[in-house]
């Protein structure tokens, strides 16, 4: 065999060993000194309710556990130390999953407990969803949008738009004119026109999005640049470009800064960048 072959031969061996170890280290780990016992993963609840978190603490170094929760929720009830936190689900929560953990403290460190997922189901089954804004105009690349989404039953209406984990989906047909994320933000990545879809549960509503195409530095879609474009640059100073081509970084970078006012002004296109 040759060296090169033993070599690589060894190479593997030794990669492979490695993988073992750190699998058997993985597996060996002690649990958490602490956990939730109650509620279970996947327990569903209501608007309103009031959720007990049951706490099993294994180590008696343990002084403080805190509660780490995506629920959005109106009041904390008084606690247990060590073995009970209550909250009250916030009447307005939307529709979705949650994420819930806890933090032990000790005095040789913080350890968290494994993290379960509580559902809010409001019992509401909506036959309509809106929009506050059917179209949009996107004055530049970069420019945002976070849409206001309403769901309606015939007798009631509530509030659906995301701030977390949602079961309203969002989806751009035409992602080189806009994106549009998770949470529903639609950034504006290319000129022209797309139609953003909204959906929950069956149902649907869309829409309309434009993005201007306009010269380089008319921020604000008017024909000219002058003054009013630079208080756009001058409002994002020392802030990251949203995405590359971001119309407010004219010159490229990555970031909105001075240079960026500065490339601005030699492209105005009226005397002194006076308003149009």
């Amino acid at each position: 065999m040759s060296s090169i072959a033993s070599a690589d031969r060894n190479h593997r061996l030794v990669q492979c060993l490695t993988a073992a170890v750190v699998a058997s280290l993985m597996s060996c780990q002690p649990p958490p000194p602490v956990r939730i016992v109650g509620p279970t993963d996947g327990t569903v609840v209501r608007p309103g309710d009031r959720v007990v978190f049951d706490i099993e603490v294994s180590d008696p170094t343990v002084t403080e556990v805190l509660l780490l929760s995506q629920l959005p929720h109106s009041d904390e009830a008084e606690t247990v130390p060590l073995s009970r936190l209550e909250l009250v689900v916030s009447p307005e929560a939307a529709d979705g999953a949650y994420i819930s953990s806890v933090l032990a403290i000790r005095p040789s460190g913080v350890a968290r407990s494994t993290k379960i997922e509580i559902i809010v189901d409001s019992g509401r089954v909506p036959t309509e969803l809106s929009v506050q804004d059917s179209s949009v105009f996107l004055r530049f690349v970069g420019q945002h949008h976070d849409p206001v989404v309403t769901a309606s039953n015939g007798v009631e209406a509530w509030d659906v738009t995301p701030s977390g984990p949602t079961r309203v989906v969002f989806t751009s047909v035409d992602e080189s004119v806009a994106t549009v994320d998770s949470q529903g933000t639609i950034t504006a990545v290319g000129t022209g026109m797309t139609w953003v879809t909204v959906s929950l549960d069956g149902i649907s509503t869309g829409i309309a999005v434009q993005v201007a195409a306009s010269p380089v530095g008319d921020l604000d879609a008017d024909g000219d640049v002058d003054s009013q474009d630079l208080i756009v640059v001058r409002s994002y100073l020392n802030t990251n470009a949203a995405i590359p081509g971001d119309g407010r970084d004219l010159n490229s970078d990555g970031k909105v800064d001075a240079l960026d006012t500065r490339e601005l002004v030699l492209k105005c296109t009226r005397p002194r960048c006076e308003d149009g």
